[in-house]
């Protein structure tokens, strides 16, 4: 199973700027994920991408590490805890300059 928050999705931003995507459900019966940001194309500025998880909506935690995008890249990071039943992607550009770059985020559930 894979989760896709975002597939060849164009992020423009001025800085301070930031995107959150809708939430979508994590199944229960995985404890741990793994998370693979595809950076496909990039110019101007870094900018973060953050998986966040909640149990009611109303409170946000970040799960694992935010990634910062710099260049064109794989990146994938594990998550051994803190995943509730709904995620949701957040980038933000903070570098002090425009941001532009084509991404793809996935998570694929893991149960050990």
């Amino acid at each position: 199973m894979v989760i896709t928050l975002c597939q060849d999705f164009a992020f423009v931003s001025a800085t301070g700027q930031s995107f959150s995507f809708p939430w979508v459900s994590f199944p229960a019966e995985f404890k741990n994920a793994q998370i693979v940001v595809l950076a496909k194309s990039k110019s101007g500025g870094n900018f973060t991408v953050t998986v966040q998880t909640t149990w009611d909506t109303d409170s946000v935690a970040t799960v694992g590490s935010v990634v910062t995008v710099s260049a064109v890249a794989t990146q994938i990071q594990d998550v051994a805890t803190g995943l509730g039943p709904m995620i949701r992607l957040n980038l933000g550009n903070s570098s002090g300059s425009d941001a532009f770059s084509i991404i793809s985020v996935y998570v694929t559930p893991k149960s050990e």
